[in-house]
């Protein structure tokens, strides 16, 4: 075809290695150095061991003695200089006579080049980059002595390859030797040197740890204090009953003899005086003579009773243990020496109810509520966090757990109170990561080391972990007191095991101080038993450039190859004839006709109607008077002013109307004349407004789209002789497709581990975004290990103080008020006497109730009487009372009495009855109690409802969190809608941080890396503001942003590709936390989820050689022709870039469409064509001509539908002999004739007719 269209079907890449540069006319495509000896490879093989070719040459140079620009034409001929940079300006337009023509001229001056000064100078300028220039011509010169020494004008090929040949820089010099790497495993039992330890403080997680473990201890030694002093308080009562009775009965041995005395004086006195009255006068107490005389009453001795005291020091330091008396000690504030010296605790007034037991153990509990609160505060919750930016949720649970590299830790002392011993000590909690969960601890092994020399060794230990961070808590317990911790320790030896074979150990030394001490790694003891796997080679480059410049190392980054850009192009080959489309058949003498309609129609019909009203009604009075009175001495003006006028004015429903008066009359000859002006202004104004507004829109749209199409057509046979077929033909189309390559690029793989984790920690970071917590439930809440206070709710048995306490402070809970636990009811009797004695015994008796509230079983019962004696020893005295089912007798004695007697009372509900008698006493009071417990039911009751209080906070707290998670996830939609690349960006901006890390010097003090502060630094003390930043301007400032530059636009960061693979090619301990990320975002979601991404940039054009030269150097070439390094890979990824571009690959192929077109098989085409239909005759692209469809049947034919052509002129005869001609009236008749002679009539109408039609 004369002109070809092409199309691109589509584009795609290939990735591939370079190529190895082809052997043959290599060294005419490069400039290699002639083999021969220099300064600078004396320098480089001489070189100490140790230092590297660069820094070798580096110190040679500065004693090199280099070509200045100035006196260069004294080494090199001025004409070979001009023909070099006639070179570098028409290396891609030169013209083979215009070359030839300088070859020519030039002559011999090849003889007077010295390649050494030449190659020397260049390697000068390479390596101190002090002259940009001198280093372009020198390149220059190179290039065109290789020229010279290669041309050859009959061979244009190797002409263009020496045109653009490539300066090699010799591998013997640039290329630092592979150092020889261990690839054996730490031996078992060898140690590494550790470094030098920190001082710290500690951080705030190692806080929280010390001071949970500090409450857990406290919590443990106050219930163990509680418990004593409960068998403690059991032993006194008991002691103090048996005491009690021993005294009391002692007292009545003691004073039996007194009484029997006194018992027999008044027995005999009474037997003297009933022997001299007489029986038969009747007995009168106020009678004298009817009493007996007096007998004196004995004096008694009077009844005393001591017990110890409750708090006697001295008492508990005996029955307590050691670390109980020195908790109690703590609890009262009273310092161990003033303790010693005094036994009993006086003037201690803390409480009401000290001092005693029961203001010990309220001391005791309030403790424990103390150190709850504490671990409370402290610990953290469980519940995972996402941050919303913008809307757009990202998870952050986790995130902060793993920022220490394995083995970095912080040890940390503490004192404290031992439980079980005495005296105060010091133990340690330590710290630090491990590289994932198979690192699990199995045994730790603590030595303390004096300076005497002597250890002491613990085992015991207990671990927490949060993620793959873990914890030791109190190592060393029980081991170090606090005077050995500041006076003999020397060092602290911890020992770790793992599960997986390995040792850890570290040494510290505190130096007599409570403060931390860190280090970033511990010591190997044996490495885990394992595989080892083969260390990989590390890539052949220097470990520093020049002036310690970094080079990069080539781990986690290489260079992939070439990856090749190409599309398909498709242009039109031709085309052919297809299958069967049709066939009509029209038979002889037939016609033969079809009509075909096509009708559409849409309509579309819109009513709106909108009607509205609204009424404002207003009546507003105003009424305003004023007078005044003006009074004038003296007028001598004569003047008389008299004004009126009236206004109307009507406005649409409001009306005004008014009128004024003004009036003066002045005299000039009055002495005196009195003015009276009375203004009075009333302005009554009545507005009425009445609005109706009524609006109705209605508007009806009616659109009527109406599109027929007819078609008819017929095929008339009606003068064939023959029947006629006609057959038609698809017709297709032949495309040719051919492979293009349209343009290279270098190519380098990253694999970033984990790479969302930088993302995650950014965002932890950032305390200003909203934060949406997820709300712990706490049936599933995990109580850390061997912690003294429990907070998991599974069900509502667990329900008590502590949980209740940090559940109903989380989620602000309204708790049901508690029962107490332990009640006391009870009930008062005054007894008097009744006035009725029987044998000389004054009595009473009573009975009664105790109410117990509902809930409550009793205990223990009391019973306590005090009485005031009869001065009557004659008979018993005491009380008789009975409490429930226990009957009591409470003796007296002469005298006034105060008796209490405690027992066992159980299974009381309700009220328990109370009944007394009293003996030999005027009046006494019956104090009853009794001791109850909360039933079983009650407390089962409280704690449901707890519980479901607490159940129902969270569920609403839940309710409450789906919510705001729901308005974020909507936010983030919205947001993603009007920003679509979202999502890419941060990927993007994520992994390209990570890839650029690979290949720059993380160190933060090195010279070009990235997080420069290039602001001007203020004086001591300074804040800066926005008045005074200002930027460096120096030297530096330019090496940075020409670093900058570099980094960013060298490589093609925009359109980076990255694969993501599972969580599980992540930390093992991640795999929960980056398997459970969710987003709605199917890439973002595997973006979060990767434990590994592999991403792939490509160098931009036109820096490849700057980026290789980079990657093998370390240096960023500060512009001009690049030199190329003596390395195959990096020869051959020149050699292929220089290919250029929109090459054909391969041959082409051909594709067979069909079309809709069809056409008539025979007698159909009227174009005049050379051939029926276009169709390409060269096949010479195609693999294979022959396979390629093509057809010879088309040709051209002038055959008619209806007969031969002879035929024609009879039929266009007869045809015209039936056309009117001429219009006759004849014998009353309208006719129609023809013109043929001779004339013939094709219709006729009589006048008549006509005229009736025509209304005549």
């Amino acid at each position: 075809m004369s002109t070809e269209i092409k199309n691109t079907l589509f584009r795609f890449v290939t990735m591939r290695s370079p190529e190895l540069p082809e052997e043959t006319n290599k060294d005419k495509r490069f400039v290699y150095r002639i083999a021969n000896e220099s300064g600078f490879d004396n320098a480089v093989t001489n070189r100490p061991i140790g230092t590297s070719k660069w820094a070798a040459m580096k110190n040679f140079s500065e004693t090199f003695n280099p070509v200045k620009e100035e006196g260069i034409s004294d080494y090199f001929n001025h004409d070979l200089q001009q023909f070099a940079i006639w070179i570098t300006r028409n290396k891609y337009s030169y013209t083979a006579s215009e070359l030839a023509n300088k070859v020519t001229g030039l002559g011999n001056v090849l003889n007077t080049v010295d390649r050494t000064v030449l190659w020397d100078n260049f390697f000068y300028q390479v390596i101190t980059q002090k002259d940009f220039y001198l280093k372009e011509i020198f390149m220059q010169l190179l290039v065109a002595v290789h020229v010279l020494e290669n041309f050859d004008a009959n061979n244009t090929k190797l002409v263009k390859h020496l045109m653009n040949a490539k300066v090699v820089l010799p591998k013997k010099l640039f290329v630092e030797d592979v150092p020889a790497l261990p690839n054996t495993p730490l031996a078992a039992g060898s140690v590494e040197e550790e470094e030098e330890q920190t001082i710290t403080l500690p951080g705030e997680e190692m806080k929280r740890v010390q001071a949970i473990s500090q409450s857990n201890a406290n919590i443990e030694r106050h219930r163990k204090l509680k418990k004593e002093l409960q068998k403690v308080e059991k032993i006194y009562n008991r002691d103090y009953k048996i005491a009690y009775d021993l005294a009391l009965e002692q007292y009545e041995e003691d004073i039996k003899p007194i009484l029997a005395t006194y018992e027999a004086a008044l027995e005999a006195e009474r037997q003297n005086w009933c022997t001299v009255r007489d029986p038969q006068v009747p007995y009168n107490p106020n009678d004298p003579c009817d009493n007996p005389v007096s007998v004196p009453k004995p004096e008694l001795p009077k009844f005393e009773f001591r017990f110890k005291d409750q708090l006697d020091l001295a008492y508990f330091q005996s029955v307590l243990s050691a670390p109980s008396y020195e908790t109690l000690l703590e609890l009262l504030e009273i310092e161990t020496e003033i303790a010693s010296r005094s036994g009993i605790i006086e003037n201690f007034s803390l409480d009401p109810v000290m001092p005693s037991f029961e203001g010990l153990n309220l001391l005791i509990d309030d403790g424990i509520n103390h150190n709850t609160g504490v671990i409370i505060g402290n610990t953290p919750g469980q519940g995972n966090t996402s941050i919303s930016i913008g809307g757009v949720l990202i998870p952050a649970t986790g995130t902060l757990e793993i920022l220490a590299a394995p083995f970095a830790y912080q040890i940390c002392p503490k004192s404290y109170k031992s439980p079980t011993l005495a005296g105060t000590y010091v133990n340690f909690d330590l710290s630090f990561s491990t590289p994932d969960l198979s690192w699990q601890i199995i045994g730790v092994t603590t030595i303390t080391e004096s300076l005497s020399g002597v250890k002491t060794y613990g085992t015991d230990f207990t671990q927490s972990w949060t993620g793959n961070k873990v914890t030791l808590p109190n190592l060393h317990t029980n081991g170090l007191t606090e005077d050995e911790f500041y006076s003999t320790l020397k060092t602290l030896t911890v020992e770790i095991a793992f599960s997986n074979g390995a040792k850890k150990s570290l040494t510290v030394n505190f130096f007599q101080s409570l403060n931390c001490v860190s280090r970033r790694s511990m010591v190997t003891i044996a490495d885990p038993k394992q595989e080892v796997p083969e260390i990989p080679t590390i890539p052949s480059v220097p470990q520093t450039g020049s002036e310690g410049t970094f080079i990069p190392s080539g781990f986690g980054v290489r260079q992939l190859g070439i990856a090749d850009y190409k599309k398909v192009e498709q242009s039109i080959q031709g085309y052919v004839e297809g299958e069967v489309a049709a066939i009509e058949n029209v038979m002889a003498r037939e016609y033969k006709e079809k009509a075909t309609r096509r009708l559409r129609r849409s309509e579309n019909t819109t009513t709106t109607s909108s009607e509205s009203e609204r009424e404002q009604l207003t009546d507003t009075t105003s009424t305003t008077r004023h007078e005044m009175q003006n009074e004038v001495a003296k007028i001598i003006q004569d003047n008389k002013d008299f004004t009126a006028g009236t206004f109307f004015n009507a406005d649409l429903g409001k009306y005004n109307i008014g009128g004024n008066v003004n009036m003066a009359t002045h005299s000039s000859k009055e002495e005196s004349t009195r003015q009276a002006v009375t203004q009075a202004k009333e302005i009554t104004e009545r507005a009425m407004e009445r609005i109706v507004a009524k609006v109705k829109e209605e508007r009806i749209e009616k659109i009527i789209d109406e599109f027929e199409e007819n078609n008819k057509h017929g095929f008339d046979n009606t003068k064939g002789d023959n029947h006629v077929v006609g057959v038609y033909r698809w017709v297709d189309k032949v495309f040719k497709n051919q492979v293009v390559n349209y343009g290279k690029r270098l190519m380098f793989e990253f694999m970033i581990p984990e790479p969302a984790k930088l993302h995650f920690l950014g965002m932890a970071e950032n305390q200003a975004i909203t934060k949406l917590v997820e709300p712990v439930d706490p049936r599933t809440y995990k109580d850390p290990t061997n912690a003294a206070v429990k907070f998991n709710l599974e069900n509502y048995a667990s329900v008590n103080d502590n949980t209740v306490r940090y559940w109903a402070g989380k989620y602000n809970v309204e708790i049901p008020d508690k029962p107490e636990e332990v009640i006391h009811c009870g009930a008062s009797f005054g007894v008097t006497f009744d006035g009725v004695t029987s044998s000389r015994h004054e009595g009473a008796a009573g009975s009664g109730k105790i109410e117990i509230p509902e809930g409550y079983i009793t205990t223990r019962g009391t019973l306590n009487f005090t009485a005031t004696k009869d001065n009557d020893r004659q008979v018993y005295s005491g009380m008789h009372a009975s409490l429930g089912k226990v009957n009591k007798l409470l003796p007296g004695q002469d005298g006034s009495i105060d008796l209490n007697e405690t027992f066992d009372l159980v299974g009381y509900v309700k009220n328990v009855p109370v009944s007394y008698t009293m003996s030999n006493f005027l009046h006494g009071n019956l104090n009853a109690s009794v001791e109850c417990k909360l039933t079983n039911e009650v407390k089962d009751r409280w704690q449901k409802e707890t519980f479901k209080a607490i159940i129902d906070a969270y569920e609403d707290a839940v309710a409450e969190y789906e919510q705001k998670l729901a308005e974020e996830k909507a936010k983030e939609v919205t947001i993603k809608e009007a920003n679509s690349g979202f999502y890419r960006q941060i990927e993007n901006l994520i992994l390209r941080k990570n890839c650029i890390s690979y290949i720059i010097d993380q160190n933060a003090t090195a010279k070009r890396t990235y997080g420069k502060d290039m602001s001007k630094p203020l004086g001591a003390g300074v804040v800066k503001n926005f008045g005074n930043h200002e930027i460096q301007v120096d030297a530096n400032l330019d090496d940075y942003t020409a670093f900058v530059k570099f980094i960013e636009q060298a490589f093609e960061w925009d359109i980076m590709s990255y694969n993501f693979y599972p969580y599980y090619w992540g930390a093992r301990q991640s795999w929960n936390k980056l398997y459970q990320h969710e987003n709605n975002d199917p890439l973002f979601r595997s973006f979060i989820q990767a434990g590994m991404a592999r991403v792939i940039v490509t160098v931009k054009p036109g820096f490849e050689e700057a980026v290789s030269y980079y990657m093998q150097t370390g240096q960023i070439w500060n512009g001009g022709e690049v030199p190329v390094i003596e390395d195959k890979l990096f020869m051959s990824i020149v050699d292929e870039l220089r290919q250029p571009e929109g090459q054909k690959e391969g041959k082409a192929w051909a594709t067979r469409i069909p079309t809709s077109l069809t056409i008539l098989q025979a007698d159909s085409i009227g174009l005049k064509v050379d051939k029926a239909l276009p169709f390409d005759e060269d096949l010479s692209d195609f693999e294979d001509p022959t396979s390629v469809p093509q057809s010879e049947n088309f040709y051209v034919s002038d055959s008619l539908l209806s007969g031969e052509d002879e035929n024609l002129a009879e039929q266009v005869e007869e045809i015209a002999s039936k056309m009117i001609g001429k219009i006759a009236i004849e014998d009353g008749y309208l006719k129609l004739k023809t013109n043929s002679e001779p004339s013939q009539t094709i219709s006729q109408i009589t006048i008549e007719t006509l005229k009736e039609s025509m209304n005549f």
